[in-house]
């Protein structure tokens, strides 16, 4: 990344092990990432998330500008954002709309993959359950966070359209729906 970025946009960067909050343990890594133009005493630092993906499919390939890079399934990124949700320490709304906006990518055996992917990461029932109790015990808490996330993390038509259809509760019902119907992640859906 960072020579592309000196390539683009002529700043120079580095990239540290984060530190503080955010570390998920296994599953998740923070890195500092930080840029900043020669000669000037102003940086810009950027904690970026690094997140294990478990890949059911082949890796694949994309290419960006004449770059060829591996890259994982449309179906595995989107079964990894449930996986985040379940098991992250606190939970990232962002998850929760990124599922919500790229849910076409599930595939009909989602569910089954994401069985198998729950027991090679070692995530138990009960995690499942907890977070499944926690959407049904708080979900106002968590429909005005996802609110935050439409309102100040997407562009402003897609702000928009989704605010017209039903806005951050049509969001957190569909996710859940997706959670407990279609991928059958309710009680005795995963084990």
């Amino acid at each position: 990344m960072l020579p592309e970025v000196k390539r683009l946009f002529g700043f120079d960067g580095s990239v540290r092990l984060g530190s503080g909050p955010g570390d998920e343990g296994a599953f998740v890594r923070v890195v500092e990432l930080a840029l900043w133009s020669p000669g000037s005493a102003g940086r810009l630092e950027i904690p970026v998330d690094i997140t294990r993906i478990v890949c059911a499919d082949p890796i694949g390939v994309r290419t960006f500008e004449g770059n060829v890079y591996p890259t994982p399934s449309d179906a595995d990124v989107v079964e990894s954002k449930v996986i985040s949700i379940i098991n992250r320490r606190h939970i990232e709304h962002r998850d929760l709309v990124d599922l919500f906006l790229f849910s076409s990518h599930l595939r009909p055996d989602s569910g089954v993959r994401l069985q198998r992917k729950f027991a090679s990461l070692g995530i138990a029932s009960e995690a499942i359950q907890k977070q499944l109790r926690d959407f049904a015990q708080y979900p106002d808490y968590h429909v005005k966070s996802i609110g935050a996330v439409v309102a100040g993390q997407l562009e402003a038509i897609a702000s928009a359209q989704i605010e017209a259809s039903g806005g951050a509760r049509n969001v957190f019902e569909t996710v859940v729906e997706l959670l407990t119907n279609q991928l059958k992640l309710g009680a005795g859906g995963a084990s």
